[in-house]
């Protein structure tokens, strides 16, 4: 049967240990930061032990009257298993918890596999079975915590300190703290004064994800459509998803079935996903048959304002990564964040390194003359389509404004971005790469239609060189910069460094010089590659497609 786990304050409470050993020096340390008043009483003591100024030592035999005054726990880690087992007993007699170590017969508690970071601590037990799975299961908890979670918890309290001055309604109050909590955990760090604003401003209470089911196997599910059923609060499904893959939702989700021919009214759903996201509730429609969603389910939901998110295609929550591995990931905060998700939901271990922070340009001068122009306006990028619906909200900007305009995106999770903020792409290529944007637009934009690229300011020459050769006008217009930020001094040990863009390379090389022997390199498509084949002539991994889900897939494949 296994133990009860529960948290015990014994910040200035007693703990006797019996024994002077290596066992009890390992259980006096994981004791000490938890600040309890602890005494030794031990014929010997281990010299390390003895060295300790925040314990108390009695350097002699047990004795009954160690017991008095009574200590919150006792500690049995003698090598006399007799002398063990009658402090057992008298522990018991008095009832008082105690811990025999390796003699779980003769515990009342069990010291668990801890992990712990400043304020966060988690215990795993096996009940004794096998302390090496309890160790096997911290190191993989350990790898899922962000770095500078310690920093994460100490901003939080701050915060739920502040909200519940501020904030009076409970409900609202939860929402905003769990946004904000959701918020830290993927970006990494704190929020900064703005994003904090932007939380209590924008909290609406609910939100709905659409997620590909996976076909009838509730293996097939991206490993973010299963984060998010596993964190939602109402689910609506039908009888073409596995009935296992609602088992990952809480216990205390709303599980909403809908009626075999429902598919064929989706503004019905759409209205049914508003209503509950407007009640403060974060939705998860599970459906098949593909991502895109049908235009009169998604017109309810941005007429009531409500958030809501498409999940592309990715990585099956079924494939895991050998444990222990570590992935390097270059970039910005938008594509690390997205691939610490990924990695991390697969069991591997990972660390930011050689970022690039977003610098936004000024927009404001665009819209007029948007307005009175048509075209083509092509995004490369989930992230210029964020920065440019942000930029349409701060200027209270209308899609209407773009009536004239055809939109097209590199790939689906652009079109799923540009679709939160109202935007429908009509152009999205089957191979998503500029190359063959460039090709898909020649073919579907009218003889002297513009062309206006919105992307980053360094964007490689490919798709606007591609478009010129054929004859079309094209106007560059940068939505954001990328500066450098700051790097760890030194690489930490790898096995896969993951390059999402060709300057991303030339940052690396440029602050390492080159990549560690043994380390295997992943690029996210061939203009990176070219970019990493100039820098050196190591082998490399490609992903599928120009997407996160692409270099994820490799490394798994790469790694069975």
């Amino acid at each position: 049967m296994p133990y009860f786990p529960m948290f015990v304050n014994l910040r200035d409470e007693t703990v006797l240990v019996v024994g002077g050993g290596s066992v009890a020096r390992r259980k006096v340390l994981k004791l000490l930061p938890f600040g309890p008043k602890i005494r030794i009483v031990s014929p010997r003591i281990d010299p390390d032990l003895a060295r300790l100024s925040e314990v108390a030592v009695t350097q002699r035999d047990f004795r009954a009257e160690d017991l008095l005054p009574r200590p919150a726990m006792v500690i049995a880690a003698t090598d006399d298993r007799e002398v063990n087992h009658r402090v057992f007993r008298l522990c018991r007699e008095r009832e008082i918890p105690v811990n025999v170590a390796d003699d779980p017969d003769a515990c009342t508690f069990l010291f668990p596999a801890l992990v712990h970071q400043g304020e966060f601590c988690a215990g795993i037990s096996t009940g004794g079975a096998s302390p090496t799975a309890a160790i096997y299961f911290k190191e993989r908890l350990q790898g899922l915590l962000p770095e500078n979670l310690d920093e994460l918890l100490s901003w939080l309290e701050e915060q739920r300190l502040t909200l519940k001055r501020t904030v009076p309604e409970q409900a609202r109050r939860a929402g905003i703290f769990r946004r904000m909590f959701d918020e830290c955990l993927e970006r990494g760090r704190p929020l900064t004064r703005e994003e904090r604003e932007n939380c209590l401003k924008d909290f609406s209470g609910g939100s709905v994800s659409v997620v590909d089911a996976g076909g009838k196997r509730a293996g097939n599910i991206t490993v973010e459509g299963l984060q998010l059923v596993q964190r939602c609060q109402a689910v609506l499904y039908d009888d073409s998803v596995d009935p296992a893959l609602l088992e990952a939702a809480p216990e205390s989700a709303d599980r909403i079935a809908l009626e075999p021919d429902a598919e064929e009214d989706p503004q019905t759903i759409g209205n049914r996903l508003a209503e509950l996201a407007r009640s403060g509730l974060r939705v998860v429609w599970l459906r098949n048959g593909g991502t895109p969603v049908p235009a009169a389910a998604a017109d309810p939901l941005r007429e009531a304002g409500v958030p809501w998110q498409t999940v592309p295609e990715a990585v099956p929550a079924d494939c895991q990564l050998l444990a222990g591995i570590r992935v390097g990931i270059t970039g910005t905060e938008e594509i690390a964040r997205k691939q610490r998700r990924a990695f991390a939901a697969l069991g591997a271990q990972t660390h930011w390194i050689s970022r690039a922070n977003v610098k936004e340009r000024d927009l404001s001068w665009f819209w007029d003359e948007a307005a009175q122009s048509a075209g083509w306006l092509v995004f490369t990028s989930a992230n210029g389509a964020r920065i440019f619906g942000e930029a349409m909200k701060r200027g209270n900007v209308s899609p209407r404004t773009l009536s004239g305009w055809n939109l097209a995106a590199i790939g689906p999770a652009t079109a799923g971005m540009l679709e939160r903020y109202g935007l429908r792409a009509s152009l999205v290529p089957r191979v998503y790469t500029g190359r063959e944007l460039a090709l898909s637009l020649a073919q579907q934009a009218g003889r002297g239609e513009p062309i206006w690229l919105l992307r980053s300011a360094i964007g490689t020459k490919t798709l606007p060189d591609l478009l010129k050769e054929r004859g079309f006008a094209v106007r560059e217009i940068p939505l954001y910069d990328l500066e450098e930020s700051r790097t760890p001094q030194a690489l930490p040990e790898l096995n896969y460094l993951t390059f999402s863009s060709a300057s991303g390379v030339d940052r690396f090389f440029g602050t390492y010089g080159g990549v560690p022997e043994g380390v295997r390199c992943v690029c996210i498509g061939s203009v990176t590659a070219q970019a990493l084949e100039r820098r050196t002539d190591a082998p490399f991994l490609l992903g599928d497609d120009i997407s996160v889900s692409g270099m994820v897939k490799a490394i798994v494949r790469d790694s069975l």
